[in-house]
């Protein structure tokens, strides 16, 4: 599909996917089950976790209402880890991963949050043999929640972005696309969307989609200044040259609960610069709101960086004011030979086609993301996302299996005060 126009895509788009039904409606949220605070419920059959309470409270909750689950996305992970490192004796790819996994700073609070998580599992599965990990032959512990949380220190996200407003969409606000494409890792049949309501004070609310067991965030994270943050892969890196990093989901959990529409960079800074060991793309975008125009930057982050943190930030180009594009490609720094790859180009012919100025709305959006979706078994575009953060509305497909695109299946539209409002 790469080279077709806005129009052309969106047509195709329409007659072999359909247009969901979401898109022109309210879905209704059926909730299922209820532990303290929180709640577990589904939109259009899409799970959805509301958690409340403190860290404690929400990993017990979690773990209570989503047992099978984060026992299934656990061990599917460990399984994948040990064909790819060697599965017996004391190299065992998750064991021997696990000891690996001590150089890995975890916050106090993310290690109450999993302690709560541990023992909601415990109680909603009382029986040993149903918290078995078939690929250690073992009961699901700590340390295997912890790897759980390690995952994107694998480097294999292919991901695909971008983000508009102003003369793009139809009434100047801002839309964002987001593709996330991983080798098939982690189960089809465990998604999960995270309304998460912290106790704590300073912390704020937050919308995203990840796994059941996942506490971290980072996929299309919204918080409630309406501000998005995620993150594309950026290549290799040398991981000695941050000592005893966060796990990068959890410092991107913190820079959602933290960041705000005033001055949306400072959490990156002061969370994530030479603080996780990934080389990674953070997307933050923030809407025109109270008389100020759109925002949107990508932070550069490479472990070891020495150049002042202002210098690895970049935002529209000149040449496309209203338009930010993130694949995989670090643009700053000009380094001889570096190429900006297929996907990247694809969707700027996208945006730079005329019949896109003023026509960007889900539709068009949902067309880009299928145009530089991962279609192969090996990599799949497992996620894909349409954001309108002003609205604080997501809309969420996921892929069914590998080698199938969730840009090919039916969005779900997660609605910021409908899940919030939940009792």
């Amino acid at each position: 599909m790469y080279g077709l126009t806005i129009a052309a895509v969106a047509a195709l788009a329409v007659v072999f996917l359909g247009v969901p039904a979401e898109a022109d409606g309210s879905p209704a949220v059926i909730v299922s089950e209820r532990y303290g605070q929180s709640c577990r419920g589904s939109v259009d059959g899409f799970p959805v976790l509301v958690l409340r309470g403190t860290h404690r409270e929400r990993g017990e909750a979690h773990g209570f209402l989503g047992a099978r689950e984060i026992v299934k996305t656990c061990d599917a992970m460990a399984l994948t880890v040990n064909v790819m490192f060697g599965e017996s004796g004391e190299t065992a790819g998750w064991d021997h991963a696990k000891t690996l996994m001590a150089r890995f700073e975890f916050p106090a609070r993310f290690e109450a949050e999993l302690d709560g998580m541990l023992e909601g599992i415990h109680k909603a599965l009382p029986a040993p043999a149903d918290r078995m990990l078939k690929a250690t032959g073992r009961e699901i512990g700590l340390d295997d929640l912890k790897m759980l949380q390690c995952g994107d220190t694998l480097e294999l996200m292919r991901c695909s972005q971008f983000s508009a407003w102003g003369s793009f969409t139809p009434d100047g606000s801002t839309i964002i696309g987001r593709n996330w494409d991983y080798p098939p890792i982690f189960p089809h049949d465990t998604y999960c969307a995270f309304a998460v309501d912290p106790a704590e004070e300073g912390l704020q609310r937050t919308l995203d989609a990840l796994w059941f067991g996942m506490i971290g965030a980072g996929m299309a994270c919204l918080n409630e200044e309406q501000v998005y943050v995620s993150g594309n892969d950026a290549g290799s890196e040398d991981p000695s040259l941050v000592e005893h990093p966060t796990p990068g989901a959890l410092a991107m959990r913190m820079v959602g609960e933290t960041t705000s529409a005033s001055d949306p960079l400072a959490a990156i800074e002061s969370i994530v610069d030479q603080k996780t060991a990934l080389a990674l793309l953070y997307h933050i975008v923030v809407p025109a709101a109270d008389g100020n125009g759109s925002q949107a930057f990508v932070f550069e982050h490479a472990p070891g960086a020495t150049a002042p943190f202002a210098e690895r930030v970049r935002s529209a180009p000149a040449t496309r004011l209203e338009a930010l594009v993130v694949t995989n490609d670090p643009l700053i720094g000009g380094r001889p030979g570096a190429e900006v790859c297929e996907r990247f180009a694809t969707i700027e012919a996208a945006l730079d086609d005329p019949e896109a100025k003023g026509n960007l709305n889900f539709e068009g959006a949902h067309s880009i993301l299928a145009a530089v979706a991962a279609p192969g078994p090996g990599t799949t575009t497992q996620y894909s996302a349409v954001i309108f953060p002003a609205m604080k509305e997501i809309f969420v497909a996921v892929g069914s299996g590998p080698g199938k695109p969730a840009v090919n299946e039916r969005s779900v539209h997660l609605q910021w005060d409908v899940l919030f409002g939940l009792e």
